[in-house]
């Protein structure tokens, strides 16, 4: 595991294989695993969850006091993943920094005595500033004014209560809810990577806080409650909602007309909820909170659509060559794609795979056939039954394989293709 930025391209390295020689030399065949390994020039400090297990954690994405023992690691596979990691270092007493990374945000718990004290993020949405303009107590303007003239100088909040702005009282209890609420976004994480360091150091943070870690998580689990109810009707913030009506309702309230004039049928509800400063998770409520009351409609333009459907079969395809690249002898892959074929003409027969999805001499999905092929798909949730309908393909790809392989490469095989489906589903 990387403790550095995580993309979806960076996730596909997974399952992958690199050779360390008696000699130390690392050396790899695959191309793409080569290239990744380049983007990661720089200097790493070696990390040890086990006598099997390394984690490389890079020198300039460290801060003061997370230099300490490594205790835990792993990857999210779902929303509350990590409050059973949270709720361990609560119950045991635990000193140090939980890191948890999504895509390219990057998030710290600071506990002590497991006890949580303070908390960063790289979200914009999470900063100080955009908490205080979220609970009216700073304009935007004044927010962009203090900005401009304190730089790195001053904290945001000393220069706001020196201007007059805000109180310190405000400051505390805004930086107490902006702790929570980077609390919650790490426990609503439904992907990534996370990693526990343990460390007794003064930590070199701002403000020291105490906030009881097991109350916190029962407001998670709520959360996480409310998130499914959501997703009932809108799977995920790369939902795409458009307005239905041109006047907004009278006494609503700012931020939700700003959340609602920005619906235009071409944002997700994740960048509208980027660029209105709020959480993913008040973003989807807000969204569902709109669609329930009728004045938005979920849609997916042709655009977002074949970028969406672009990074799916992106991900379906790297799990087919994986497959592919342990059938040694040609003729067996020969075999293998004229099955697969077989396989998709009946199932699209039968109505298990939207019609007209082709695939190439070597298995792998074309990317206009499956972009084309999601208007034949009927109900709402497009996105999700081709996600359902590609994964049933690719373990039918799987089980077909075997015939050709022997016992210890099928085991192998099968653990890594399961891993990298459940990347996909998540």
């Amino acid at each position: 595991m990387v403790a550095s930025k995580v993309t979806s391209k960076n996730q596909t390295m997974s399952g992958k294989t690199i050779t360390i020689s008696p000699r130390g030399f690392v050396t790899c065949d695959d191309e793409n695993l080569v290239r990744f390994w380049q983007d990661q020039a720089g200097e790493w400090k070696v990390s040890s969850l086990g006598p099997d297990v390394l984690i490389l954690e890079k020198f300039a994405s460290q801060k003061p006091g997370t230099t300490g023992k490594i205790l835990l690691g792993g990857e999210v596979k779902g929303e509350g993943w990590i409050a059973d990691v949270i709720g361990l270092i609560a119950n045991s007493k635990w000193s140090g920094i939980l890191t948890a990374i999504h895509g390219e945000t990057l998030r710290r718990l600071f506990f002590d005595a497991g006890a949580l004290r303070l908390a960063s993020s790289t979200s914009k949405s999470e900063l100080l500033g955009e908490v205080l303009v979220r609970e009216n107590l700073v304009s935007r303007n004044h927010l962009e004014e203090i900005l401009k003239e304190t730089g790195a100088s001053m904290r945001v909040g000393e220069a706001l209560v020196k201007k007059g702005l805000c109180t310190t009282t405000d400051i505390f209890r805004m930086i107490c809810k902006q702790v929570e609420e980077i609390f919650f976004s790490v426990i609503l994480m439904d992907s990534g990577w996370y990693y526990f360091t343990e460390t007794s150091e003064m930590l070199e943070l701002p403000a020291f806080l105490s906030i009881d870690t097991s109350a916190l998580l029962l407001d998670a689990a709520k959360r996480i409650d409310e998130i499914s109810y959501f997703k009932k009707k809108i799977p995920g913030t790369g939902i795409i909602l458009r307005r239905k009506r041109r006047t907004f309702p009278p006494r609503m309230q700012p931020l939700e007309a700003d959340f609602l004039g920005r619906c235009d049928g071409l944002k997700t509800i994740g960048k509208i909820g980027e660029e209105t400063g709020i959480s993913d998770f008040e973003a989807m409520k807000m969204a569902y909170q709109l669609l329930e009351r009728g004045y938005v409609e979920i849609v997916l333009t042709e655009q977002i659509s074949r970028e969406n459907i672009s990074v799916i079969v992106s991900h379906f395809n790297s799990i087919i060559e994986t497959i592919n690249s342990y059938l040694t002898e040609p003729q067996n892959l020969k075999n293998l794609v004229t099955i697969e074929r077989n396989y998709l003409n009946n199932a699209i027969a039968e109505g298990e795979i939207p019609e007209g999805i082709v695939i190439d001499e070597m298995g792998r999905l074309n990317e206009h056939s499956v972009a084309d092929a999601i208007s034949n798909i009927k109900g709402e949730n497009k996105i999700s039954w081709l996600v359902n309908s590609l994964t049933r393909y690719v373990f039918f790809v799987l089980f077909s394989s075997c015939s050709y392989l022997p016992k210890k490469s099928q085991q192998q095989l099968s653990v890594i293709v399961h891993s990298m489906i459940q990347k996909v589903a998540s």
